[in-house]
């Protein structure tokens, strides 16, 4: 009878934790959201097309998680908590992105050699991404990526 209690109360404590992990991976995963089309756009890609962004992923993932780690390591457990706020905040600011980015680098306060492992963790995030949704786009028939294009120009809410 204790046993099975002791199962009950157990299950009870790690099947919220667990389900709560997987949420995060899923919501905030950069790795992830660089093969994902914009939302609401309304593009389905079709099983050929499935196959060749699952390609990209083997081949880009693990390039892109390494490069987020390099950029995640360039940072002081404070300098995280600081750039979490400051990015909050920022959002929303409603600030342009140059601005946001500027007063971002001023939250983390970081020294010479942080600031060059920062910009360059930083610029090898961004050049992958873009080869990422390059390649993603290449994919994409003409009346796909007018349905993406379309939904770029909406005007932020």
């Amino acid at each position: 009878m204790k046993r099975a209690l002791l199962v009950v109360v157990a299950l009870a404590v790690t099947v919220p934790l667990v389900a709560q992990e997987k949420g995060k991976a899923r919501k905030g995963d950069p790795v992830a959201a660089a093969f994902e089309l914009p939302k609401g756009s309304g593009v389905e890609l079709n099983d050929e097309q499935k196959k060749k962004v699952e390609d990209l992923k083997k081949e880009y993932g693990p390039k892109l998680k390494e490069a987020h780690e390099k950029l995640d390591g360039a940072l002081t457990a404070d300098q995280k908590k600081a750039q979490e706020h400051a990015r909050r905040d920022l959002k929303k600011s409603g600030k342009d992105r140059k601005e946001a980015r500027t007063e971002l680098e001023d939250a983390l306060k970081l020294n010479d050699e942080q600031k060059k492992k920062y910009t360059e963790a930083m610029h090898a995030v961004h050049e992958l991404d873009k080869t990422v949704r390059t390649k993603i786009l290449d994919l994409l028939t003409a009346e796909q990526k007018s349905k993406i294009k379309g939904e770029r120009k909406k005007p932020a809410k």
